[in-house]
This record gives structure tokens, C-alpha cells and sequence, in this order.
């Protein structure tokens, strides 16, 4: 294909120069780039250092840029990787951890401290809450009286985890299978679960399910609690960096 000079001056422009005023772009964004000089049997180098509070994550990235661009965020993230402007830092671990969205805490395994005694209290606040509910709708009912339009949380959680409302108990413990069964908060008595993992599983789903209807009131405080993916993290490449440091590019601002 033989492309005349204008052209062929377009191309120019677009492989070197964008590049480097996206790079520019995420520059400012990120903040200044250390470059520190040192030297090592006589040969020197530079050191293009990224402090820990420069790595973004990609809602991170996506809102400070959103507004600025014409394409899905998502899609100029992967075409900046592909043309050397960010790189992805890599995942610590497994790329999976644990969260407790109630008390914000992060379990990277289940054998760490605190992880199943936090556990045993989502779900004794999730299954106190269901016999409370229950017992209000007794009490109702024995007045005479009522609550039309009232979702059960009981239904709900066993349509979360597809199971008959009578096995709720049973499949977030593990041991116990009847409501009366759970510890008075007065007691100060903990439940017991058997594979606390699968418990909190359903747990996570049957919280997600609760949430996301309309009609349930919940009385007690509880939030998910299961498996999440670390979020992905990018930073400036070497190659953006240099060009950000290198003040020959215009403000293009």
C-alpha cells in the first residue's frame, strides 16, 4: 500500500505522539515520577520508582477519566496496557480474599484470626433477625391482626440458596436446625458451624438475596460476607514514565 506524505505524517503523529500525551494524561493524574540516578561497577542507571500510593485501582482510574474520554473506560485501560502506557501490578496471593462488608475487615484465609467469630456473628444477627420477624408475625396473628404484603426472610433466604424454608437454619450452621435453637443475644452464647466455609457462602447469598428485595425491612444490622476478587491495579510503565518526566511534551491541558 503506498501512502502519500500527509498521510504518512498522520501515522507519525499517532504512533509516537499519543502515546505519549496519553502518558502525559495519566502523568498528571498519578502525580510526579521519581527518577533517582545511582551507579553500580561503574555503570549507571536510573531507578524509575513508583511509590505504593501511585498504584490505582481500575473505578479508581475509570472515575478520574471517565469524562474525558469517548470509549468504554475499560477499553482505553486495555489499549493504554497494550501500547506500554500502564502496566498491571500484580495480584499478592491468590487474587481472592475475604470480606466482612459490615465491619470492613479483610480475611485472605479462613484460618486467620477472627474470621469465624466474625462469621458466627453475621450469622446470628442474620437468623435473630428471621426469629424476631417470625415471632412479631405470632404476635400479630394471635391480636387478630395481619401483615399483608410482608416478605417472609425466611423465604427469601432459602429461594436465595434453593432450599425449602424449613432448612434455612440447618444450611447456615450446620448444626442446629430449629430457630429456637439460637442463643438469646443476653446469653452471650455463640452458635457452632460445621465447615464454616460452605456456611458462609450461603450466608453471602442469602444476605445479597435479603438486600436486593424491595419489601424486607431488615430489624438487625448485617451486611455480605464471602469470597471477593482483588481488584486490579495499574501504574505507569518505565516507557510512560520517561516520556512524563521528559518535560518536551507541551502542556496539552
Amino acid at each position: 500500500m503506498v501512502f502519500n506524505l500527509p498521510v504518512l505524517d498522520l501515522l507519525f503523529a499517532f504512533l509516537f505522539l499519543v502515546p505519549g500525551f496519553l502518558a502525559y494524561r495519566i502523568g498528571r493524574y498519578y502525580g510526579k515520577i521519581t527518577v533517582q540516578s545511582d551507579s553500580f561497577n561503574k555503570t549507571a542507571y536510573d531507578d524509575i520508582t513508583a511509590p505504593k500510593n501511585r498504584e490505582k485501582r481500575t473505578a479508581e482510574i475509570i472515575e478520574a477519566l471517565a469524562e474525558q474520554l469517548d470509549h468504554e473506560p475499560e477499553t482505553v485501560i486495555g489499549n493504554l496496557v497494550g501500547i506500554d502506557v500502564l502496566e498491571r501490578v500484580p495480584t499478592p496471593g491468590s487474587g481472592t480474599y475475604i470480606r466482612n462488608h459490615r465491619t470492613e475487615d479483610n480475611f485472605y484465609t479462613p484460618d486467620e484470626d477472627g474470621y469465624l467469630e466474625q462469621l458466627k456473628e453475621e450469622i446470628t444477627r442474620l437468623l435473630l433477625d428471621i426469629r424476631e420477624q417470625e415471632r412479631t408475625q405470632k404476635l400479630t396473628a394471635a391480636d387478630g391482626g395481619s401483615e399483608e404484603n410482608v416478605p417472609s426472610i425466611r423465604v427469601v433466604a432459602a429461594d436465595a440458596i434453593d432450599i425449602s424454608p424449613d432448612e434455612v437454619v440447618y444450611a447456615l450452621t450446620g448444626t442446629l436446625e430449629f430457630i429456637t435453637e439460637i442463643p438469646e443475644p443476653e446469653d452471650d452464647e455463640e452458635i457452632e458451624l460445621d465447615n464454616p466455609v460452605e456456611r458462609m457462602n450461603n450466608f453471602d447469598s442469602v444476605v445479597k438475596a435479603i438486600i436486593a428485595h424491595d419489601g424486607i425491612n431488615r430489624g438487625r444490622n448485617y451486611e455480605p460476607m464471602g469470597w471477593r476478587n482483588v481488584a486490579n491495579r495499574y501504574t505507569l510503565t518505565q516507557r510512560a514514565a520517561a516520556i512524563e518526566d521528559n518535560h518536551s511534551m507541551s502542556d496539552f491541558s
